[in-house]
């Protein structure tokens, strides 16, 4: 659950004294929202009788996790606030220094933690409740002493605090973006350490790990990659971790009926995949005979290795790039040569508010810088180089089981596999040819030099074009494929999820990309500063 999280403002109109944080985002949202104080006794009391009334419906709920400082929700004067410090008048007064703010502020998680706790042990004396670490960097000395017996934590680890893993890409040491994703492939031995000092509390932990869509390649399903799960599933287990938390839980078989990083993980908890390889291709084998296993576990090892080919130009785009839309709005070298009226089939579902930068940049979202120039050229030079022939070995790996296959269970089993695996070249191609606009936008526009702007444009050339036959192979994929090979909503689409007007979307964006790949680059450096019907 996010909590403390935000309240109607018919609320906090009749009962003004219990407004508590803001927590919205002053870039994504037009109007401030904010939560009840957990300083006043009243809102601990409410809280309490929630959990109570909760577990006397459900006895059998043993925890709550609560996810806090994001999706408007977030405790009273924490630094990672969207909007800074700030609250309500219980948890501390004005004039207080960093250091005061900070302890009175873990002390009130703490408090709410046990509250939460406490109500739901009236019911099941073996409720507990977690709290995600990551948000608390600046209150973390002040908390950690209070973590007990029935409050404990989840995280990607307990070294970092913060955002930013001292986790480095399994391959790319200049790629350190990996947070949350299947990249994040191992934990340290030096985790047993702040481990073993939460259990002398009788507290305890739960490490994240991403075997599915979620951070990895959304909105694509089933791709393969379980050598990398299988990695850190095995140093969860070696250092003795006793619960893991599966970063967007697993796809219904009837979706992904052939889905091997999901029988990894089934294999893994039932004691069946001491020896990783051998269980793969014995599962291979079990899928669409001996005669063709080792061909199948060799995709599945060309997905993988592809994945740990994938520098992460963009962390936020490659972790849920469906917010901003990459598959289906075009790319091309100056995006207000679009009218707006024809870009809104894509920016109405879009994470943006009206002067966001991301409307039109694709290095900027909110108030980051999300990659340079000339890194992003690094990148794209990357996956140039290692990752699409790891993929075209796999389409040709691909064509020979199609031809060998016999039976209508193999056949069935690697049209389904080629399906995704053509999926996820065209997903890495966007990725590719969104770091590439970065490099050839920006890159001109930040040098003087004609024969460095001339490259630039060469870039952005090259990138227009195969962003648009790439789009016409996924569209393709569309129409042709009964494979459920992403995550599709049936009522409507939204900033989460697309639906069922994908395939025209498509086809909006190779017709509004089609002659643009000579544009002259440009942004508009004032782009967040224009205010609709007061300045243009």
């Amino acid at each position: 659950m996010f909590e403390p999280r935000s309240v109607p403002d018919g609320l906090l109109a009749k009962y003004p004294l219990l407004r508590g944080a803001r927590v919205d985002h002053p870039m994504r949202s037009f109007r401030p929202r904010y939560n009840l104080s957990i300083g006043h006794p009243a809102v601990r009391e409410h809280y309490a009788e929630l959990v109570e009334n909760l577990l006397r419906e459900v006895p059998q709920l043993e925890y709550l996790s609560v996810w806090s400082n994001d999706s408007g929700a977030g405790f009273e004067y924490t630094s990672s606030l969207y909007v800074g410090r700030n609250g309500g008048g219980y948890v501390i007064r004005e004039w207080k220094g960093d250091t005061e703010v900070a302890e009175a502020a873990a002390n009130n998680i703490a408090r709410f933690m046990r509250l939460l706790r406490d109500a739901g042990r009236r019911v099941n004396p073996r409720f507990r409740t977690l709290l995600r670490l990551e948000p608390f960097w600046a209150e973390m000395d002040h908390l950690w002493p209070q973590l007990e017996e029935g409050i404990g934590v989840e995280a990607s680890s307990l070294l970092t605090r913060g955002w930013r893993l001292n986790y480095a890409h399994p391959r790319i040491p200049e790629a350190r973006e990996i947070h949350l994703t299947a990249l994040h492939n191992h934990f340290l031995p030096e985790e047993s350490k702040p481990l073993a000092d939460l259990r002398s509390r009788a507290s305890d932990a739960e490490i994240y790990f991403s075997a599915g869509t979620s951070n990895n390649h959304e909105p694509l399903l089933g791709i393969p990659f379980p050598w990398l799960a299988a990695e850190k599933l095995a140093d969860l287990a070696a250092r003795d971790v006793r619960a893991a938390g599966c970063m967007g839980g697993i796809a219904p078989p009837s979706f992904t009926p052939w889905n091997i990083n999901q029988e990894i993980l089934r294999g893994m908890q039932a004691g069946a995949c001491s020896d990783v390889d051998a269980f793969i291709l014995g599962t291979a084998a079990r899928w669409i005979g001996t005669d063709l296993a080792a061909d199948l576990a060799a995709v599945w090892r060309c997905s993988d290795d592809a994945y740990r080919a994938f520098p992460v130009p963009i962390w936020i785009y490659a972790s849920w790039g469906v917010w901003y839309r990459l598959l289906t709005r075009p790319i091309v070298p100056d995006i207000e040569a679009i009218p707006e009226e024809d870009r809104r089939y894509y920016e109405m579902h879009l994470l943006a508010t009206t002067h966001n930068r991301c409307r039109v940049d694709f290095r900027y979202d909110v108030g980051f810088d999300l990659v340079g120039p000339a890194h992003a050229r690094f990148c794209v030079g990357l996956m140039d180089r290692d990752l699409f022939p790891i993929l075209d070995h796999a389409t040709a790996l691909l064509a020979s089981l199609r031809e060998r296959a016999s039976g209508d269970d193999a056949r069935a089993c690697i049209a389904d596999l080629a399906d995704r695996m053509t999926a996820l070249r065209c997903w890495y191609r966007n990725q590719r040819n969104v770091a590439a606009w970065v490099a050839g936008v920006h890159g001109f526009l930040e040098s003087v030099d004609p024969a460095v702007q001339s490259d630039c444009r060469a870039l952005l050339r090259e990138m227009v074009l195969d962003e648009i036959e790439n789009t016409r192979e996924l569209h393709k994929l569309w129409v042709g494929s009964s494979t459920r090979w992403m995550i599709l909503s049936d009522v409507g689409e939204t900033t989460f999820v697309y639906d069922r007007s994908f395939g025209e979307q498509l086809l909006r964006k190779i017709a509004l990309m089609t002659g643009r790949e000579n544009d002259t680059p440009r942004v508009d450096p004032d782009f967040q500063w224009r205010v609709p019907g007061l300045t243009s």
